[in-house]
């Protein structure tokens, strides 16, 4: 149960390196029934040494004993499909974006991939397509992935692309798959036909000038289109239709539908509480016609279009309304234009909204504001008539 990390005078673990994670696996003492075992979570390359880091599952381990490393190959074989990935979505946005695109870092895993790249603007989705299509092309091509070590002066000569600003030694490796190639010390597919296919999920934005993709490949592809399979099956039950073609067609015809329902139900609401807008009192302050009440859940348009109506056809007229909206409120008010020299509606929705811990402005004639604490919409409400009559 203890954690720890064992080291070997060699290994077939591969240590995290090139944007491919480490392995994970098994290792067990050599020829021992009751074999020690040894659960490894990560592998890392530090120097020369390759870090097998774990826990200890039974008895304890030796040195100078031999023991059997056993990495998970269903892993290894996803992470070397999405490693070649890598290499042909870098090929496929040279291509499509231009040859000055150049890797700028790299993730990837037995789930996804992730390639960030220089590049200037986000990538629209025909140019996502269009990568997709020369990258998958590749793959059904069947190229056979050849992978080759040589003088760094030879790499050059032959194209070969390298990233990062790394320090190459004078031997690298290099991996070539039809027209890509690249310095690369990963691990990859034999032919690029066993990748399957490949599927960009994002393209976004890592910083100023660096873009980033994030793709699938091989069983995650397959899970991932079975998914979307799935959920175009449910929607052909809940729609009762039968072919694909037409859930987008249904839905867009639902979707219009609603639509169209909700703009009748609001112009129903906005009626009646016009209705109810006009059944207010006037009330005089000051010899004023004082046009006030506090609502509930009140459409701003019908209560803007009351206002502005009352001040045409009122000349010695304001309007002062506090709608709450849930848990906040909002003070909307309007000032007949030859009552504005003494009153402004401005200050007066200023008022009420720091009552309710809010604040707010607007014009002589017209302002809106905002409170948070609806506990005490009555009062300032109270406050402002109180204000009118003492000004």
């Amino acid at each position: 149960g203890e954690s720890g990390i064992l080291i070997f005078d060699k290994t077939v673990f591969y240590g995290e390196g090139g944007g491919q994670i480490g392995d994970s696996g098994i290792i067990v003492e050599e020829n021992k029934t009751d074999n020690a075992e040894f659960i490894v979570e990560d592998t890392k390359k530090i120097s020369n040494f390759y870090l097998h880091i774990g826990k200890v599952k039974k008895k304890e381990f030796q040195k100078d004993k031999n023991y059997l490393l056993q990495f998970d190959c269903g892993k290894r074989e996803q992470i070397k499909k999405n490693h070649s990935v890598t290499h042909l979505l870098h090929f496929a946005l040279t291509q499509v974006l231009g040859k000055d695109v150049g890797q700028k870092g790299s993730y990837l895993d037995e789930k996804k991939l992730r390639f960030d790249f220089n590049f200037h603007r986000s990538v629209s989705r025909q140019e996502i397509q269009k990568i997709e299509e020369i990258a998958n092309a590749m793959v059904f091509d069947n190229l056979p992935v050849i992978i080759r070590e040589m003088s760094f002066e030879d790499a050059k000569k032959l194209g070969a692309k390298s990233f990062f600003e790394e320090k190459y030694g004078n031997t690298v490796r290099v991996v070539k798959m039809g027209k890509s190639i690249e310095l690369c010390g990963g691990s990859h597919v034999a032919s690029s036909s066993v990748i399957g296919g490949v599927k960009i999920l994002f393209e976004s934005s890592v910083s100023s000038g660096i873009r980033r993709i994030e793709a699938i490949s091989g069983k995650e592809l397959f899970d991932d289109y079975r998914q979307k399979f799935d959920i175009i099956d449910s929607l052909k039950k809940s729609l009762q239709i039968f072919k694909e073609q037409e859930v987008l067609e249904k839905i867009n015809f639902l979707l219009e539908d609603k639509k169209n329902n909700e703009k009748k139900i609001q112009n129903q609401v906005q009626s009646q509480q016009e209705k109810e807008l006009k059944k207010i009192e006037i009330c005089k302050v000051n010899e004023i016609h004082f046009y006030g009440s506090i609502l509930k859940e009140y459409d701003i348009e019908v209560m803007k279009n009351f206002i502005d109506r009352t001040k045409n056809q009122d000349e010695n007229s304001i309007c002062f309304f506090a709608n709450q909206l849930k848990d906040k409120v909002v003070f909307i008010c309007g000032i007949s234009k030859n009552l504005t020299t003494k009153y402004n509606a401005g200050e007066l929705v200023k008022f009420a909204a720091k009552l309710c811990d809010g604040n707010g402005g607007g014009r002589k004639d017209f302002a809106q504001a905002g409170g948070k604490d609806i506990s005490k919409i009555t009062v300032a409400f109270e406050e402002v008539k109180k204000k009118l009559v003492n000004s």
